[in-house]
């Protein structure tokens, strides 16, 4: 019985056909059906590719991502300073003229919801400008 190696049963296969010369043991021809399948296999397209834009939506929400990152930082940035203005103001102000600091609050208190809401209002529109207009 001779022993086949990978290249005559690949010639084999190509050709379609048994070698009626060559005696096939269980386990040969078990080797040359699974060839089979492997061959019919590798001459099959693959059903579900990925799509020619692939990479550039990747990169489009790798970006978006980074975009939101930064905006965050910047958004956190500019509270933490209008707060930090807001506090520092009532501290210098505080320390130099005490009356002026009373009729301060006490002329802001009633406005103080108003301004809480302009201000918030503010964020909320730059958010909603950033997340939806600029996105095309």
């Amino acid at each position: 019985m001779k022993k086949l190696n990978d290249e005559e049963i690949q010639r084999l296969l190509e050709r379609g056909e048994e070698d009626p010369q060559v005696e096939l043991s269980p386990e040969q021809a078990k080797e040359i059906e699974t060839y089979r399948v492997l061959f019919s296999a590798l001459k099959e397209e693959l059903p579900n590719s990925l799509s020619y834009n692939f990479a550039a939506k990747v990169a489009e929400q790798v970006q978006a991502k980074t975009r939101r990152k930064i905006a965050l930082t910047s958004y956190l940035l500019a509270i933490t300073l209008i707060i930090g203005g807001f506090v520092s103001f009532y501290f210098a102000i505080s320390n130099f003229q005490k009356g002026f600091t009373v009729q301060l609050i006490n002329a802001i208190s009633p406005y103080r919801w108003i301004l809480i809401f302009f201000l918030s209002s503010l964020f909320v529109i730059q958010f909603l400008d950033q997340k939806f207009v600029k996105k095309f």
